[in-house]
């Protein structure tokens, strides 16, 4: 994997090809540091003064994709002209302010309902566990949690696919986190669809750092695929950056190109 700012030549003649750049940047750990709880998540001001110049140019599509909800991400991010892609693309949130849902993903609320008192139930009383109700999907933040507990919340984890006799749920695994959402969904095909209403001549830039941003890496064909990781190991992206700091340089170089 080659350090992005290292091969901003490369980048770039590969982007000078297409007309349009469709920027899809995912939130926690990205466009944010990872912190102890999802609730105390802060979006880095050197980004955000990024992505509101690079709005300003009509070249520019700026998707924030991520696992949070639609509304959720609004309340973290005060950015007009942006399109949010919330729960991996089970919700999109269009700049006018409105919010479309998969249409298949309603079916499945019910199942999440009884996903989640399962959970409430079997895991109440293990210390710093965060039970995340999305409505669509559910989470389970485990990132304040004594290791000696985590094999035994992987296992109540699996348990949970008990319930679901249809088939259409599935477990998805980050960063000190367990997910339950619609099976054979995931950032890559919420990027496919959103690339299909674009302009022929776009090119996708998929910024992010976990598992579920890995999706959309794996999925990727022609495009620009950076992880954000300090010790990057092994990854499906093809660049690399280490932090908060060279991405707003990286978006910084966007904009004079």
């Amino acid at each position: 994997m080659k350090h992005a700012l290292n091969e901003l030549e490369t980048i770039g003649n590969i982007i000078s090809f297409y007309h349009s750049i469709a920027i899809f940047i995912d939130f926690d750990g990205t466009i944010a540091p990872i912190v102890e709880s999802p609730n105390l998540a802060r979006a880095d001001e050197k980004i955000i003064e990024k992505l509101k110049e690079l709005i300003k140019n009509s070249k520019h599509s700026i998707f924030i994709i991520s696992g949070r909800s639609v509304n959720d991400l609004r309340s973290l991010i005060k950015l007009e002209g942006v399109v949010f892609i919330g729960l991996h693309g089970l919700e999109i949130g269009t700049p006018c302010g409105s919010t479309m849902i998969l249409e298949n993903v309603l079916k499945i609320q019910p199942m999440i309902e009884e996903i989640i008192k399962h959970l409430n139930n079997k895991l109440n009383g293990i210390p710093g566990i965060i039970i995340e109700d999305k409505k669509m999907s559910v989470a389970i933040h485990y990132r304040n949690t004594p290791e000696t507990e985590v094999y035994d919340i992987k296992n109540i984890a699996k348990e949970v696919l008990s319930f679901d006799d249809d088939n259409v749920i599935d477990i998805y695994y980050g960063k000190k986190v367990i997910e339950f959402r619609l099976r054979d969904w995931h950032k890559g095909k919420a990027i496919d669809m959103i690339m299909e209403f674009l302009p022929n001549n776009s090119i996708p830039v998929v910024i992010g750092d976990d598992e579920t941003d890995e999706e959309a890496f794996r999925n990727m064909g022609v495009g620009v695929s950076i992880l954000i990781n300090e010790n990057p190991i092994k990854s499906d992206a093809e660049y690399y950056l280490t932090n908060q700091s060279e991405l707003a340089l990286f978006l910084g170089w966007l904009l004079r190109i």
